[in-house]
């Protein structure tokens, strides 16, 4: 149990500070539109939405930082526990 929480914890704030990257470089240079081609989000590429405001941009690269993050670390304890927690 301890472990599903940390990595909800560190999945969340990966995702936060993804979502604050992105929000601090769209309001900097207020070119959201450029950010469709040159900043990857996998969720809107992947259903082949445009990201028109900073506000859409900020929940979908919080989305993104999420699930990936998530995803690694489940990853990582799977590894860890097939082959470090054997020994």
């Amino acid at each position: 149990m301890k472990e599903k929480t940390m990595i909800l914890i560190i999945s969340f704030s990966f995702g936060l500070i993804w979502s604050i990257i992105y929000l601090v470089f769209s309001l900097m240079h207020s070119m959201t539109e450029m950010f469709n081609t040159e900043f990857i989000f996998l969720i809107a590429n992947i259903f082949n939405i445009k990201i028109t405001t900073t506000f859409a941009g900020f929940i979908f690269s919080f989305v993104d930082g999420t699930l990936i993050t998530g995803t690694l670390a489940i990853i990582f304890l799977k590894l860890k526990r097939r082959f470090i927690d054997k020994e």
